[in-house]
């Protein structure tokens, strides 16, 4: 059997060193956190990004094809001038200008139609990247909270350890007789005196 003081040493540094180990992987567990945690907040910027480049993609859509439909309208419009003074009817007067005029007000409000498609679909864009936003601030606010909460942790554990070595170091001094002395150094290790046991001479 080996000698009982060096026992009871070699049982304190063993937790000793499980307790910096858990310290330094509390450490490493929030970094890692903090990480993952920047990685989706940047997704949820990059989806912000794109969300924003759809809504003003469908802007110009909006008013492309509104500018498309007055075209359009204008054409016909034309067409119908034309027509009534080939059928040798007054066009300013009566049925042909009523007839015109109800042609470019459905042209304005097929336009106006478009437009507004577009705009609702330019909004709910713009709704998806109000919310990658707020997203990504959360997320870079957990980030933070990691690391923050890792320094507890690591904290917690040393603490956790040096009330353990002391607990240890008392119930060994109990047990050697009281032949263990301590230090407040390296968080409460004790340092042991072999020679305590032997009277002096």
């Amino acid at each position: 059997m080996g000698d009982p003081t060096t026992m009871a040493a070699a049982g304190m540094g063993m937790t000793i060193a499980g307790g910096v180990v858990r310290a330094v992987g509390d450490l490493f567990s929030g970094e890692a956190q903090s990480n993952m945690y920047k990685y989706q907040g940047g997704i949820a910027l990059a989806r912000a990004q794109n969300d924003e480049l759809k809504a003003v993609w469908a802007d110009r859509a909006g008013e492309e094809n509104a500018l498309r439909e007055g075209l359009r309208g204008r054409f016909s419009w034309g067409n119908i001038h034309a027509g009534q003074g080939a059928s040798n009817v007054d066009v300013n007067t009566g049925t042909s200008v009523n007839v015109r005029a109800g042609q470019t007000e459905v042209t304005q409000m097929t336009a106006a139609q478009t437009r507004t498609n577009f705009a609702r679909k330019a909004h709910g864009f713009r709704a998806d990247e109000a919310g990658d936003i707020a997203t990504a601030g959360a997320a870079n606010v957990a980030a933070k909270n990691a690391i923050t909460g890792s320094y507890y942790d690591a904290a917690a554990s040393i603490l956790g350890t040096a009330a353990s070595v002391a607990s240890e170091a008392t119930q060994a001094s109990k047990s050697l007789g009281g032949n263990i002395t301590t230090t407040g150094a390296d968080f409460g290790v004790p340092s042991y005196s072999p020679y305590a046991q032997y009277p002096e001479v």
